[in-house]
């Protein structure tokens, strides 16, 4: 059962263990410098977010229940992590608060024990901070505060290849995830720390976090340094971008660059009055027009959401029509399997045909060679023995021939068959294409030529390789194999696969 206390009340824990809690925005580095200092002697969970092929492949190192802790008070304070407008300041104050202070003790007595030093992160905190400080007083945890600095047009490029997020976008939730965990933290123990700086020499920095903090590692040794130096490589730093250029870039707003200034005007050195100062006035300015934009951003945003939800029912109605059209498939699969059986037995009738008449050949030659040697012995006249031995060619020849005009009835029947399997393709690819829904000619955005693509390959119905190599053309075009049977080859019905069809060429080299 999950503990129940005010989030307001007095009655705070003795201070009894340590947390480090990193405060950055998403893409920031908070992973790598969470980590750094867990290889330091800092405790992490033991059920961590798992690391994401392409986003994150050495780790989020935040706790999943953290983490869907503060979606869910998001969620319940109307908003959501990709939200840069200010988080409701009325719900610290509301009455759900109690059970999500439950719930966040519950979670750190579930993941920390009684360690004495841990450390938390989790990108969402920024905009929760007044909630998780409470949270650590009645847990007895004493909060040391890192903010690490990353470019923001890094960040953004990072957003762009994981989630689709627009420069604007993307830099507005930067903003609003630093000015909120510098206005939170100031006056209290805190260090800002840049992502490069950390990436370039990551010993200087944590020496300058453990003086700024008055911090000491407990497991600083030759084998941690080995360990930080394998994790931190620089080469998985993607979209890498001056420091400098935001102050000049075209495209980023003034408070955007105003604040990226000021805050590496901090991580020198914290404190600078005139540098403090331009950040709370940025904030004051950000916060104001949130406030006159909000409205209309939530009308844009429930419009944005009703799409979307008209998206998943087109996906949901697609994919239900490529269920179909893979059934419809293997329907053609097993019809193309029939005639390929009928192809078998047809060369084997043949080839049958070809022996029995080779040995038909063969004796009438014996029996020739024999009957003229016969008549060679029984006449004296050399003209009598030729008109013989002409009479008997003839014969032969009549015979031959009557095998040649089966050979080639057999080999009509062979090639209508190819034609039907022909007809049997081209039926395929016109199956496909309505299964589809698409139309030879068709213009095709990226994303659906991408998705189009992706289907025709999960269907088995393409061998990509073979069908390179079936049609040098299309190899020449340097298309992907699959396109290239979508927009021509389907209608123009090219083989997606071996069908073995080779009946008339193996006979020809038999």
């Amino acid at each position: 059962m999950s503990r129940t206390r005010h989030p307001l009340d007095n009655t705070d824990k003795p201070v009894s263990r340590t947390v480090i809690l990193v405060l950055g925005m998403h893409r920031s580095g908070t992973s790598a410098i969470t980590r750094v200092v867990n290889f330091l002697g800092a405790k992490l969970a033991d059920e961590l977010m798992p690391p994401q092929p392409d986003n994150n492949e050495t780790g989020f190192w935040e706790s999943a229940a953290v983490v869907q802790l503060n979606e869910d008070i998001l969620q319940s304070g109307g908003s959501r992590w990709d939200d840069w407008l200010r988080f409701n300041p009325e719900w610290f104050r509301s009455p759900v608060v109690d059970e999500f202070t439950g719930r966040a003790l519950d979670i750190l007595a579930r993941d920390v024990g009684q360690t004495g030093f841990f450390a938390l992160k989790d990108p969402r905190i920024c905009r929760l901070l007044p909630f998780w400080m409470n949270v650590f007083r009645h847990f007895g945890a004493q909060v040391k505060y890192v903010l690490p600095i990353r470019n923001p047009l890094e960040v953004a490029a990072s957003l762009r290849a994981r989630d689709g997020f627009g420069l604007s976008k993307s830099t507005l939730l930067w903003l609003r995830h630093v000015l909120e965990a510098e206005a939170a933290t100031r006056d209290l123990p805190r260090v800002f720390v840049g992502y490069g700086e950390l990436l370039s020499d990551w010993r200087l920095t944590i020496h300058r976090i453990a003086d700024t903090l008055d911090l000491e590692w407990p497991r600083f040794s030759a084998e941690a340094e080995r360990e930080i130096d394998a994790f931190l490589d620089a080469g998985h730093r993607h979209h890498r971008v001056s420091d400098e250029l935001p102050m000049d870039h075209p495209d980023l707003s003034e408070w955007v660059k105003t604040a990226h200034g000021a805050l590496l005007g901090l991580c020198r050195e914290d404190g600078q009055q005139g540098l403090l100062e331009q950040l709370e006035e940025v904030r004051e300015q950000f916060d104001l027009a949130c406030k006159n934009l909000g409205v209309a951003l939530h009308d844009e945003h429930t419009t944005l959401a009703k799409k979307a939800g008209n998206l998943e029912d087109r996906l949901s109605d697609c994919q239900l029509r490529l269920t179909e059209a893979e059934s419809a498939n293997r329907e053609w699969e097993r019809r193309i399997a029939a005639l390929e059986a009928k192809h078998a037995e047809s060369r084997e009738e043949m080839e049958h045909a070809l022996h029995e008449q080779k040995e038909a050949t063969d004796r009438a030659a014996e029996k020739h060679n024999r009957e003229l040697a016969r008549q060679a012995e029984k006449t004296r006249g050399a003209e009598h023995a030729r008109d013989e031995y002409k009479a008997g060619r003839d014969e032969v020849s009549k015979k031959l021939d009557a095998r040649i005009q089966e050979l080639v009835r057999f080999t009509r029947i062979l090639q209508e068959k190819d034609e039907e399997v022909e007809a049997t393709w081209k039926q395929l690819g016109k199956a496909v294409m309505a299964l589809l829904d698409y139309s030879p000619g068709e213009p095709l955005t990226r994303r659906r030529q991408k998705r189009l693509v992706a289907r025709i390959q999960e269907s088995g119905i393409i061998d990509e390789q073979w069908y390179l190599g079936k049609y040098p053309d299309a190899a020449e075009t340097g298309m992907d194999p699959s396109l290239h049977y979508l927009m021509y080859g389907a209608l123009e019905g090219r083989e997606p696969k071996d069908a073995s069809r080779k009946v008339v060429q193996s006979l020809d080299h038999g």
